[in-house]
């Protein structure tokens, strides 16, 4: 028997008002959406204003929840907008924002204080130490990264905070919010939400020698996550919310994941075991697939976790190319197909086509059962034998959209009425702790022919099919009197717009207080640290003015003057007892050291920084994501409410990180014995990416070329020296 006391919440996400409505009638308990700014998903059709209300009213009136992604880094010229709509939506009666930026964090739990707010995945929180912090500030639910082990999640259910866990859908190969591939290769900010997806791409592989180990092999693709059946695992660490991937998603996509999710749920409520059959399988397969994991919060790795095969949709394969001629394919058939259907035949190239036309027998038709051999017209030649896999199901889709296309559920109310001889006729409706009492305008008559009786009153007051009402009982008391039927229809419209009325508005008491700049403490340091990898980088430099850093575990044990540069990824919240430490995730404010926050702390905005500076941190090193008329804008409008200049410093030289992997992926039989070190990424465009594993098994891709960066604004300075780095004197001329 389970003890779970509240039910777990499936969250569903919307690009449109089509998708949230199927979502919602399909079992959806909370709806996340974007509006046109700071989401992270750009390319998103996403929600206007009055999308938004028309999308909360729906939503609000079924009992379900809606969260609006603010889930961007906000640059410093960005932030009035933002809060003009954190404004509106405090307004307009949201649930709860979800954020990623720190900035926005400062602000919105000052002036909106009774706002509940979301930590999103790219805040990238994984172990108790960021939660614990969070909490503190006024975060209610945590998103938790989606690499976070089963046994981290139960660990971090004991600060007793609402945790949010990604249950099925795309996965990021690099942790959320330490991605800047696409930032830097494409100029396109995943933290901005346009990433160009640079991980979906295929690389090769070289070793040290320049020898091409492998191929056109999408290296870095995942496939999608789908942890279904081992739900019950979760669902016993008493887990708030499980969070379903796709506001790019078709709507059949996602009422089809929401009502499978909703059957395993209630099993799990009602103790019974719950799988996914074979046909619901296949059904979300043809939905969308890069195939299946249960990912790293199941320990899968490898070749559980990648598929490096294709990068896009698989769909599910019904058939094989047996000829092509005159442009016709000719494919037997090892599923049924139906006209209309996508498909796609993989080959050299691969085709896709819409089953306008299907030919049997030179006829055509339809539908054809498997195993038959059909026709379709194609121009370009097709190779014999070429896999044919369908990628959208006509029927699959109409037959969701019909189950989900109307609301079902129906909520209970009372009716009474009075209707007295030359008074108002008179309506109370009542739902829960709702009470509506409406009159007409129109007295009661004195009947002359037939008069209006009580039954036929009930009659018209009972025709509410057209709503999600249901009358749980209905009576009422009257005369010998004539009402329009009119009268009576409108009375009762009026009755249920006030209910409606009065349950839209859940947050009556909301108001807003003033924001107050944070004190900060005034530093004057004038500072270089440096991350060093080896023994000559620190013999060279020991004696230097400098403050040096590493992450290497030999280093640290042996010179007790090395500080320790924080992991971007510490699960066990395990921190060196040095005089520093910069500290590379949120979990590290707890550290009691003197604290430099790196740049993966995604500091894009001068309340972001006034907001670490102000808990602990007495040198911020600036995103690598700014340039220098960013960083310009930063400091000016810190000293604007500050006096003073803050303490910042700027990544000046180093190998940029583009990305933090957590799992294998040179699982290959082709990587036999090859360390992640003595190996090189290409991709198509010929960006060379090298990689390093540190002591705690993460990958760091980064870029072959350094990036020199050098701003007068700023008197700290950060240099990264990789281990082959030996050019010391040219990288410190100039400091």
């Amino acid at each position: 028997m389970n003890s779970k006391k509240n039910r777990v919440e499936i969250l569903a996400p919307a690009g449109d008002l089509e998708t949230l409505k199927l979502a919602i009638n399909a079992g959806a308990d909370a709806i996340y959406l974007g509006l046109n700014n700071f989401g992270a998903r750009a390319f998103a059709k996403n929600f206007s204003y009055e999308e938004y209300e028309e999308a909360i009213a729906y939503a609000h009136l079924r009992n379900v929840k809606i969260y609006v992604t603010m889930n961007t880094l906000l640059n410093e010229d960005e932030i009035s907008n933002a809060i003009k709509q954190v404004d509106y939506l405090y307004e307009h009666q949201v649930d709860a924002l979800i954020i990623q930026d720190l900035g926005l964090l400062n602000i919105v739990s000052q002036k909106y204080p009774d706002l509940e707010l979301h930590a999103s995945t790219q805040m990238h929180i994984h172990n108790r130490s960021g939660i614990k912090f969070l909490k503190d500030k006024g975060i209610k639910r945590v998103v938790l990264a989606r690499e976070t082990p089963l046994a981290v999640i139960e660990e971090c259910q004991k600060e007793n905070i609402d945790i949010e866990i990604f249950a099925y859908g795309a996965l990021c190969v690099s942790y959320s919010g330490q991605c800047l591939m696409s930032s830097c290769l494409k100029n396109r900010s995943g933290n901005k939400g346009m990433c160009a997806q640079n991980c979906r791409m295929i690389y090769e592989v070289k070793d040290q020698n320049n020898k091409l180990l492998s191929s056109n092999k999408y290296l870095l693709s995942t496939s999608d996550l789908n942890i279904i059946n081992d739900l019950p695992k979760l669902l016993d660490l008493n887990i708030c919310s499980l969070k379903i991937e796709g506001r790019m998603k078709r709507s059949e996509y996602v009422a089809k994941v929401v009502s499978i999710f909703k059957e395993a749920v209630d099993a799990y409520y009602d103790n019974k075991a719950y799988k996914l059959s074979d046909k619901q399988l296949e059904e979300l397969k043809v939905l969308f697939n890069r195939g299946f994991t249960s990912g790293l919060i199941f320990d899968q790795n490898g070749k559980d976790f990648f598929n490096q095969y294709r990068p896009n949709h698989m769909g599910i394969e019904i058939g094989k190319v047996i000829k092509y001629h005159n442009k016709r394919v000719y494919i037997k058939l090892s599923k049924d197909l139906n006209q209309n259907d996508g498909i796609r035949i993989v080959g050299k190239k691969d085709i896709g086509l819409n089953c306008n036309f299907i030919y049997l027998n030179n006829l055509l038709v339809n539908h054809a059962d498997k195993g038959s051999i059909i026709a379709l017209e194609v121009n370009d030649y097709v190779e014999n034998n070429a896999m044919v896999v369908k990628t959208t199901d006509y029927i699959l889709n109409n037959q969701i959209k019909n189950e989900f296309g109307t609301y079902k559920k129906r909520f209970n109310i009372k009716m009474y009425f009075e209707a007295k001889l030359d008074k108002p006729l008179k309506l109370i409706v009542e739902h829960k702790n709702y009470h509506i009492e409406v009159t007409s305008e129109m007295l009661c008559q004195q009947a002359i022919n037939k008069p209006t009786d009580k039954d036929r009153i009930i009659s018209q007051l009972s025709k509410i099919n057209d709503t999600i009402y249901k009358i749980e009982s209905i009576d009422g008391i009257c005369d010998e009197i004539f009402i329009s039927i009119k009268t009576i229809n409108d009375l009762r419209k009026k009755a249920l717009a006030l209910l409606d009325e009065k349950r839209l508005d859940i947050y009556p008491s909301r108001k807003a207080k003033e924001y107050k700049p944070l004190s900060n403490n005034e530093y004057h340091t004038k500072q270089i640290f440096v991350q060093i990898q080896n023994e000559s980088q620190y013999q060279l430099l020991k004696d230097k003015n400098y403050l040096l850093f590493t992450n290497v575990s030999s280093l640290l044990k042996k010179y007790s003057d090395l500080n320790v540069l924080q992991y971007v990824v510490n699960e066990n919240s395990e921190y060196h007892d040095r005089k520093y430490s910069i500290i590379s995730e949120i979990g590290g404010l707890q550290c009691k050291s003197e604290l430099i926050a790196n740049t993966t702390l995604n500091v894009t905005n001068s309340y972001a920084l006034e907001f670490l500076l102000h808990y602990g941190v007495y040198c911020v090193i600036l995103s690598n994501e700014l340039d220098e008329h960013m960083i310009q804008k930063i400091i000016y409008a810190y000293m604007m409410r500050h006096n003073f200049k803050p303490n910042v410093a700027i990544c000046s030289y180093g190998k940029i990180d583009l990305m933090h992997i957590k799992a294998d992926f040179l699982f290959d039989k082709a990587f036999k014995n090859i360390s992640y070190k003595d190996v090189t990424l290409n991709d198509f465009q010929n960006n060379h990416i090298k990689i390093y594993e540190d002591d705690m098994h993460i990958k760091h891709l980064y870029n072959v070329i350094p990036r020199e960066f050098k701003s007068d604004l700023v008197s700290n300075y950060f240099i990264k020296l990789t281990d082959e780095e030996n050019s010391y004197e040219k990288v410190f001329r100039g400091f």
